[in-house]
């Protein structure tokens, strides 16, 4: 082992047959004042530069003059399919809500659209991520037609908000870690998420309709969403054993809801009874609903059609999901207070219980008509109390039998209000 300073040495390590191995190794004092080793060349005297080197670059650090090395300096340098493969294995394990894996569908999106990314912008390492990369690349894809040369569709606000956030969760995984020492996307503004065409809610009438043309299994899945306001995916993962017929209640597993909480929900007795009835001598891990979400939307329609229910008007659209702002929208026309209305719903906030629920057009009628009887009300009111004063006042002047007098050349109105009283006018000084 050889010293060149008082901090740094030199020394060479065998193989397992006996014989040296040809490269140095080196040993230094590190900034932190362990010992740190490193591998040096097969030449000595470079070698020991090498070593000069690390043990002064360590003294610096030391001393303060000289920031430490961070561990984003040599992570952001890896190649970016290393970090990519850590992010995904991490989300498909605990990326999750409450420790949760992410769920099947949800992993492969961010998958693919991760991978969008590195193509993209042609990224090899994390230092490659760049803002103004990555806004241009947003902006190419919004003007993406989706659509057909007669109907031309582009990728909407919410879509390009989701291929953001996409590179975002990556970013702020990395940055976490420390991999990066800044944040490459910080001023990334949001786009604009309004919907293009909003949901309504169905009528009472048009539920009762929808309901009478359905199939019976179909009935009691439009029954289910309208009563519990679960979305398509949420039906189709409930399970035989989910329902508890003695109680009257239906269990929804944390790993299928959105929200990923549990959630025990509270059933009509008639549709507690028909859907015990259809499951008799079912396994428990049956399908409670022969539902497939994907054609959730064209059987939903074909069922409008036959009601002769219009799937869109001037208040909006009916799918699948308008049948979860029905169950908000009744809930609140019913009378339930706003906490009973979030519970149902399963909204975390009020303000996306307040979104889902829609106002009822025979209801906004009935409440115009009534401000406007009262606006009325209020004109007529001051008209007359106006009459009954000018009654009061004139039969005050012991005239209210006079006629109009008739004006003479030069009165103004006062002078003529003056005369028709009985009053002598003022007359000019001098006369």
């Amino acid at each position: 082992m050889r010293k060149p300073n008082a901090t740094s040495w030199l020394f060479r390590t065998k193989k397992k047959d006996g014989t040296l191995h040809p490269r140095w190794r080196i040993r230094y004092r590190g900034h932190d004042g362990r010992m740190a080793y490193a591998t040096g060349v097969t030449d000595k005297t470079e070698s020991r530069r090498m070593a000069e080197d690390l043990a002064t670059q360590a003294d610096r650090i030391r001393r303060k003059t000289e920031p430490a090395p961070q561990l984003a300096d040599t992570e952001s340098l890896r190649a970016i399919m290393e970090h990519r493969d850590a992010y995904l294995a991490w989300g498909n394990s605990q990326g999750g809500r409450g420790g949760r894996p992410w769920s099947g569908t949800y992993g492969e999106k961010q998958e693919s659209v991760l991978d969008w990314w590195i193509e993209t912008l042609g990224l090899k390492t994390l230092r490659d991520i760049d803002l103004p990369a990555v806004e241009k690349a947003l902006q190419e894809k919004g003007k993406e037609n989706i659509g057909t040369l007669k109907k031309p569709r582009f990728v909407t606000g919410k879509t390009l908000t989701h291929l953001s956030m996409n590179l975002q969760g990556f970013v702020n995984w990395c940055r976490k870690r420390k991999f990066l020492a800044a944040n490459p996307l910080e001023g990334l503004r949001k786009f604009n998420t309004s919907a293009r065409t909003q949901r309504r809610a169905l009528s009472l009438e048009e539920i009762g309709k929808l309901l009478a043309v359905a199939s019976p299994e179909r009935r009691r899945i439009y029954r289910m969403a309208l009563v519990t306001g679960f979305r398509a995916r949420e039906l189709a993962s409930l399970r035989v054993g989910d329902l508890d017929a003695e109680k009257g209640t239906i269990f929804l597993r944390a790993d299928f809801a959105k929200d990923r909480r549990d959630a025990n929900r509270p059933l009509p007795q008639d549709l507690a009874a028909e859907l015990a009835q259809a499951c008799q001598g079912l396994s428990p891990e049956t399908p409670l609903l022969s539902f497939e979400p994907v054609h959730a939307a064209r059987l939903l329609g074909a069922d409008l059609d036959t009601a002769k229910i219009d799937r869109s008007t001037f208040h909006g659209k009916v799918d699948f999901h308008a049948l979860r702002v029905t169950h908000v929208t009744m809930g609140i026309e019913l009378g339930f207070d706003a906490k009973t209305a979030q519970e149902l719903a399963r909204h975390k906030s009020m303000g996306m219980t307040s979104h889902y629920a829609k106002a009822n057009p025979d209801r906004l009628r009935k409440a115009v008509d009534e401000l406007g009887r009262a606006v009325s009300e209020a004109e007529k009111t001051h008209n007359s109390r106006k009459e009954v004063k000018r009654a009061v006042l004139a039969k005050a002047a012991g005239a209210e039998n006079l006629t109009e007098a008739p004006a003479m050349p030069g009165d103004t109105p006062n002078l003529v209000l003056v005369r028709e009283r009985g009053f002598e006018p003022p007359r000019p000084c001098g006369h």
